[in-house]
């Protein structure tokens, strides 16, 4: 059997005998916007966008974009952390800016669970991904199939990130005074009133928490990767690291969570056959800074406007081994 067909045999075998819990009993859709689909590293990030519109009109527009959209089908309690996911979504990575030039359209289906290990006191949560996608680089001319699995490691099941609790945004305020008015079923309507005239009087300044100062937040994954039009086979570990200063503080003047942000994410890939093909196949790091702006209290919806380092390339992407900085609009959305 060549390589080719066992990893397309993983991927039915994964897809078919990863079963539906039967915990909840409820469907519902969502839509989700951000970098990329392929994982939940590159879903955790936004999508990006900027451009340049010269007013020689002998010169052509130059931009940058990489995004995806898709379609969600959620299996589970909640939308944002559904115990098992189906989604159809639809990708674009172009850029003009650069030498090197990118230009690759996907298309592709994608499916994730959690699942849960250990005790009740200490379980951790494995959340496997698999997908297969269409892609097409108009730069190189080529067209094909994409399979792609992975798998992360999370701490909890209601959480998208990982790391000790009081430095959590996810969970950072377990009783979030700040946010939550402390009621409950049996409240009235007439207490809640009184009880957010009080809420409203408190000087937040004077009632500060660790992660006021820093707040750190994590994703990553290991997988793997084949190129069917390539047949180039890789091993791949993502590490997405944000940083949040002074959070709880610019809350007290603002009125939002996580507003600055640096990031430092490095992907690694690596061959795991002989393959003819000439795509680069190495580390792709990118480092940055921005400016965000939550649209809700959980961070489902949020924009941003940073700076971003890249050095390296992403065969699944059509980037090619570059270096170059740029400034971006972002968005990531789940709704």
């Amino acid at each position: 059997m060549t390589k080719h067909k066992l990893i397309y045999s993983v991927f039915l075998a994964g897809f078919f005998t990863l079963h539906i819990s039967a915990q909840d009993n409820s469907w519902n859709t969502s839509i989700s916007i951000g970098e990329a689909s392929d994982n939940i590293y590159t879903k955790s990030l936004p999508a990006k966008y900027i451009a340049t519109y010269p007013s020689d009109p002998t010169k052509s527009n130059s931009y940058s974009i990489n995004g995806f959209v898709a379609l969600n089908f959620n299996y589970g309690a909640t939308k944002k952390y559904p115990t098992s996911r189906v989604s159809i979504f639809y990708e674009l990575h172009k850029n003009t800016l650069i030498k090197k030039e990118q230009d690759v359209y996907q298309l592709g289906l994608s499916f994730s669970k959690i699942c849960e290990f250990g005790n009740d006191k200490a379980p951790i949560y494995i959340q496997p991904e698999i997908s297969i996608k269409f892609s097409e680089d108009r730069e190189e001319q080529k067209k094909g199939l994409q399979y792609l699995a992975y798998t992360s490691f999370k701490w909890s099941k209601d959480s998208s990130t990982e790391f000790i609790n009081y430095l959590l945004p996810d969970r950072v305020y377990p009783t979030n005074d700040r946010t939550n008015i402390p009621t409950d079923e049996n409240t009235t309507i007439k207490e809640g009133k009184e009880l957010l005239k009080k809420h409203r009087k408190i000087d937040w300044s004077k009632k500060l928490y660790p992660s006021d100062y820093l707040q750190i937040k994590h994703t990553h994954s290991i997988g793997l990767e084949h190129i069917g039009y390539e047949k180039l086979s890789m091993f791949n570990v993502n590490l997405n690291l944000e940083i949040y200063p002074f959070s709880g503080l610019l809350y007290s003047a603002f009125g939002k969570y996580q507003i600055l942000k640096f990031n430092y994410s490095f992907s690694h890939r690596s061959k795991l056959n002989t393959s003819e093909s000439n795509l680069f196949v190495g580390n792709l790091i990118n480092k940055g800074v921005s400016l965000n702006y939550a649209i809700d209290d959980d961070g489902k919806t949020s924009f941003s406007l940073g700076y971003e380092h890249s050095d390296g390339g992403n065969p699944l992407k059509g980037l090619k081994d570059s270096t170059f900085g740029q400034l971006s609009i972002g968005a990531k959305i789940n709704i």
